[in-house]
């Protein structure tokens, strides 16, 4: 299967629901995020460096991607399955498992972000070896207590093809990220102008990102996917 043609494909079909999950949880937690972040920024301008505040954005970062992804699984997943009220769940989703990923979160953040402060190997491990417990989740429709473990060895066995889809989805979204801030400086030098510009762009990737990844996530728990299979993330 060619994730990403797929995954894309889901999401111009359903772009009308997925961005109004986008405008309802995604945008409200990027701007409190932005707040808090900048405030932090501000208390701690006194010190030496930004270590501070670059450590509580990296932290938060990685925490709210991992709860607000759970709604557009759950979506994702719904489509597949040719489910009804495919919005409802979607929203539902969040609710029912937010909590136990959010737990889950502040561990795996924390521990990913020192991983990779103080040995850069370690943190990229971590990383990669959980990464997939909120598509578990939502797909089995268990806590994220319960399926950390098998996130885990899902990692171990998979670890160059989830390396390659993280990357590849993280490099692609950075370089659109500065084209996008170029584009936008060009024409304003508006802090707003610009924030808002990022904030638009995020909640329009996100949801093609998580799409691509619940596929990939979907046909590794039902067992299509090998463990080596880098080449299924860009087969045509």
């Amino acid at each position: 299967m060619n994730y990403a043609k797929e995954g894309f494909k889901i999401y111009v079909q359903n772009i009308g629901p997925l961005l109004l999950l986008s405008f309802s949880i995604v945008l409200p937690v990027l701007l409190l995020h932005t707040i808090y972040v900048n405030y932090i920024y501000a208390i701690t301008v006194n010190f030496a460096s930004t270590y501070i505040g670059d450590f509580v954005n990296a932290f938060l970062v990685i925490m709210l991607v991992v709860v607000i992804q759970l709604p557009f699984i759950q979506y994702v997943h719904s489509d597949i399955e040719g489910e009804e009220n495919k919005i409802r769940k979607a929203y539902v989703a969040l609710f029912k498992y937010g909590f136990s990923v959010y737990l889950f979160g502040l561990v795996y953040s924390f521990l990913t972000i020192m991983g990779l402060a103080l040995f850069i190997i370690p943190g990229v491990l971590l990383l990669i070896f959980f990464f997939l417990t909120p598509y578990l989740t939502v797909l089995r429709q268990e806590s994220a207590w319960k399926t950390f473990k098998m996130a885990f060895e899902y990692g171990k066995k998979n670890f160059l093809s989830l390396f390659a889809i993280i990357l590849l989805t993280s490099f692609g979204e950075f370089l659109i990220s500065i084209v996008s801030l170029y584009g936008v400086a060009l024409i304003t030098a508006n802090y707003l102008a610009i924030l808002f510009s990022q904030l638009l762009l995020n909640m329009l990737l996100l949801p093609l990102i998580v799409s691509i990844i619940t596929l990939y996530a979907k046909n590794l728990d039902q067992g299509v996917v090998p463990a080596r299979a880098f080449n299924k993330f860009a087969e045509n």
